[in-house]
């Protein structure tokens, strides 16, 4: 055998196990879904582009990371719906930890997720999806995002700059 093919065979097996631990995922609420369907997508296409796109046709994939994927946002529920059950394994990981600097260094780990999911991915509304399950229209679509932009740029600065806003409020 081809050593490319070896290869390719390697990342399909490591694309459908990514895929059954995140289809598993999907009705275990103590399993993540979204990290093993993307490291799904990434194993298949490294693997072989047809299966790729028969991946990115699943109801599977464009129900939980067609907007991720396409727009790098996601939805209030769909974010706590992966941070609560990720921080549920670190906080037990960290209970039964006896070294203090591996517990600080879980508490700092669950802190930057938390940081970073509120502020560098945007949030969408429930109601708002990628249009292309509602036949292309995405004029809706777009203005959402937009407002979810301006608001998510809003905050940032809020954040970066807590100081001048605070003296505002005051004087």
């Amino acid at each position: 055998m081809k050593k490319r093919s070896i290869f390719r065979i390697i990342w399909l097996a490591a694309g459908f196990l990514s895929m059954s631990v995140g289809m598993i995922g999907v009705v275990l609420p103590v399993l993540p879904t979204t990290p093993f369907l993307l490291l799904a997508s990434f194993c298949l296409a490294k693997g072989s582009d047809r299966f790729h796109r028969w991946f990115t046709g699943t109801k599977l994939y464009k129900k939980h990371l067609e907007d991720f994927v396409t727009n790098r946002s996601m939805t209030l529920k769909t974010k706590f719906s992966l941070l609560i059950p990720a921080s549920a394994m670190l906080i037990l990981a960290m209970l039964v930890m006896p070294n203090i600097y591996g517990r600080l260094f879980i508490v700092f780990l669950i802190i930057f997720k938390y940081v970073y999911f509120f502020t560098r991915i945007r949030t969408i509304p429930a109601g708002v999806t990628s249009g292309k399950r509602e036949g292309g229209n995405r004029s809706g679509y777009q203005k959402a995002l937009l407002k979810c932009q301006k608001r998510h740029e809003k905050e940032r600065f809020l954040l970066l700059f807590p100081s001048i806003t605070f003296s505002t409020v005051i004087s």
